[in-house]
């Protein structure tokens, strides 16, 4: 499985899938420095219960236009709030996720680690998909090149009251009584 690597400059994209949201914990890498990251499973997570609070991870199926090649693409929350922007703006999408059928996305990234900008634009005009494209999309996704992880994370249920909870933002809330199941 190939992975889309944001570079410094215009990364430029066409976002096929719907973009699927897990939550992570960036921790400190105990073999030699630098960090990892980890998912967060909910509840009985470790890293939540030590109080390291999760971030959203956002993960989309993408054909990489450097390339042409279909790729997982993983991303954090400065570009998909702009993504979401597009798509919520009325001259845009309307509220319409399928805005990005027909439209490629390019992140043009300044600068690294923690001064990293990423700035996320849809591009004009209507392009819909080409016979090949869609072609090595079907392909992709019919298991030729595909992954059959979960990247999703679900809700608890509430030990207070027994309802399932509800994901908001970085935490599992009861969407009964409104206890906080896990997260921050």
């Amino acid at each position: 499985m190939e992975y889309l690597k944001i570079d410094n400059g215009s990364n430029t994209m066409r976002i096929f899938s719907k973009i699927e949201h897990s939550l992570i914990h960036w921790v400190n890498n105990l073999n030699g420095g630098g960090i990892t990251s980890e998912e967060c499973i909910g509840a009985s997570c470790h890293w939540c219960v030590s109080g390291l609070c999760p971030r959203p991870r956002h993960m989309a199926s993408v054909i990489d236009r450097k390339d042409e090649h279909c790729k997982l693409f993983y991303f954090g929350s400065q570009i998909f709030k702009q993504i979401e922007w597009y798509i919520q703006d009325p001259n845009w999408g309307n509220n319409d996720w399928k805005l990005l059928d027909n439209h490629d996305v390019t992140i043009t990234r300044q600068n690294q680690g923690i001064n990293t900008q990423n700035i996320v634009w849809v591009e004009y005009g209507i392009k819909p998909l080409t016979v090949d494209e869609q072609k090595l999309i079907n392909d992709f996704l019919s298991g030729k090149c595909s992954v059959a992880e979960d990247t999703s994370c679900d809700p608890d249920m509430c030990s207070k009251c027994g309802t399932m909870g509800e994901i908001k933002g970085m935490a599992c809330i009861c969407k009964s009584c409104g206890n906080l199941i896990w997260g921050c």
